[in-house]
């Protein structure tokens, strides 16, 4: 027997990976895409026509379906999941949740009581490799985690590449900047491996219209088995370089995710890559959001509850550096 298709809507084309949902919504087995709204038509028509749809303005005239994919800026993402609630079966967001740490708290408890189920687009999650790192945390293969140190950069901003996406480099629009809108995947993975974090210091430059475009910040993991680790972040639009370098480093060991390739060095033993030609990009958690609505087993993707925390954490962040 086939297995039946997921009607699925892109609510917002104003954040960049509508370019990576729509490739999705394609491809996947599991996807029916049946339509395109934004409120700005030129912005959504080049992803209509890819998915061969009309572009929808109309919020109110948009159909029940089994999966909104939202992908507008921030401070739309109140009036749409008003929109969504009794017209979607499922959501899926781009992040962040709200507009700083009240926006997302408000989100979230209102998503909570709806009983939609959600899923952020935190897709680091959804990597095989980055559960690898999870595992070795868990299971005592790095020992005692002491420190944790990741970075997650491009040079969009220095080539102009994010010229096209204006929401992207307004604070206002999304709720942060170049710095931010990277940082969130490796806060939320910080939290999702080493335990619950505390923001201990943070250093942004802006970039030159009020949003930050690249910085460092240093968190402290507060619970656990892994609490008193240091954590240190580095994010940014103006940084050329490894794009993504995850590093555990813990007392029996340290584990690597570097250029595409996973590495693990035991105490006493010789340092052995573990798999190579990793691919860590936006289009695995959207594929593992349909995997599990289609009653797949997938990975286990963030909430809201997990997205409030991390729009609390960057809040605080920013609020550090004086930004």
């Amino acid at each position: 027997m086939a297995e039946r298709r997921l009607s699925a809507v892109i609510a917002g084309c104003a954040h960049i990976h509508v370019r990576d949902f729509t490739a999705v919504l394609l491809d996947h087995p599991a996807a029916r895409p049946i339509a395109v709204w934004d409120d700005d038509p030129a912005l959504a028509a080049p992803w209509a026509e890819r998915l061969g749809l009309p572009v929808t303005t109309d919020l109110a005239a948009l159909p029940a379906a089994d999966l909104w994919v939202i992908a507008s800026d921030t401070r739309s993402h109140e009036r749409l999941v008003e929109a969504a609630i009794g017209r979607a079966g499922a959501l899926f967001f781009e992040k962040p949740l709200g507009i700083g740490a009240e926006g997302g708290a408000r989100l979230a408890a209102r998503l909570q009581a709806s009983g939609l189920p959600v899923a952020m687009d935190y897709f680091f999650r959804a990597v095989p490799a980055v559960q690898q790192l999870r595992r070795w945390s868990e299971d005592g293969t790095l020992g005692r985690l002491r420190h944790v140190t990741f970075c997650y950069q491009h040079p969009g901003l220095l080539e102009g590449g994010l010229k096209a996406w204006p929401a992207l480099l307004d604070r206002a629009r999304m709720g942060h900047g170049g710095f931010g809108d990277l940082a969130v995947h490796l806060i939320d993975l910080a939290g999702w491996i080493g335990g619950p974090l505390e923001p201990l210091a943070c250093a942004l430059e802006g970039d030159g219209a009020g949003s930050d475009c690249q910085g460092s910040a240093l968190l402290r993991v507060v619970g656990g088995p892994h609490a008193g680790a240091l954590v240190t972040l580095r994010a940014g639009t103006v940084l050329r370089g490894p794009r993504i370098d995850l590093r555990l480093d813990g007392e029996a060991g340290s584990a690597q995710l570097r250029e595409g390739e996973l590495w693990l060095h035991e105490a006493g033993k010789a340092s052995r890559q573990v798999a190579s030609g990793i691919e860590a990009r936006c289009p695995a958690g959207l594929s593992a959001w349909l995997h599990q609505l289609a009653g797949h087993q997938a990975a286990t993707l963030a909430g809201p509850a997990d997205a409030a925390r991390v729009d609390n954490l960057l809040e605080n962040l920013h609020r550090l550096a004086g930004f």
